[in-house]
């Protein structure tokens, strides 16, 4: 048996986010003017693919990671050598970092994040969160498989949101 739903991009629950508007991978090619500041989410192949592109196109990119190095499932090594070239190129990383919110404001977009340093023990302090002020945010955050309206729950068959369908041999 197949299933063959297809995927779409994860959208990350940070409150303000949805407010805020953000593009993904199927809806960033819709632009026509490269936005001056833009906050990339996700460090993974997509994420990093485009905050490349758009950093040679002449944005000014920040990109948050989740995880403590880029392309997380990659070689070490390849990690290290593409986040020295991103830096290289006038990037802002921000390496095992989490977005907690974001919103409008009168000059763009404001995104709070927690920094390496604090997302080790998050608490409820806002002081150690740090800012980063955009025109645009691209959520590259990974992939969530097409398995909503599918019904499974009433044929029993076992599921994750983010991982599909439970197989097993």
């Amino acid at each position: 048996a197949v299933i063959a739903t297809g995927a779409r991009a994860h959208h990350p629950a940070v409150p303000g986010l949805a407010e805020a508007g953000f593009l993904t991978n199927e809806t960033v090619f819709a632009l026509t003017a490269c936005p001056p500041r833009l906050l990339v989410v996700g460090g993974g192949p997509i994420g990093c693919e485009l905050a490349q592109a758009f950093q040679r196109l002449g944005s000014q990119v920040t990109l948050i990671q989740r995880q403590d190095r880029l392309l997380p499932r990659g070689e070490p090594e390849a990690s290290a050598i593409l986040q020295q070239r991103f830096q290289s190129e006038g990037m802002t990383l921000a390496l095992g970092a989490t977005l907690e919110r974001v919103a409008v404001t009168p000059t763009g977009k404001r995104g709070w994040y927690r920094p390496a340093t604090s997302a080790a023990s998050p608490s409820q302090d806002d002081s150690a969160l740090q800012t980063v002020e955009v025109d645009a945010i691209l959520i590259a955050a990974g992939r969530v498989p097409n398995v909503d309206s599918l019904g499974l729950d009433a044929a029993g068959v076992a599921y994750a949101p983010r991982r599909g369908v439970s197989m097993n041999d």
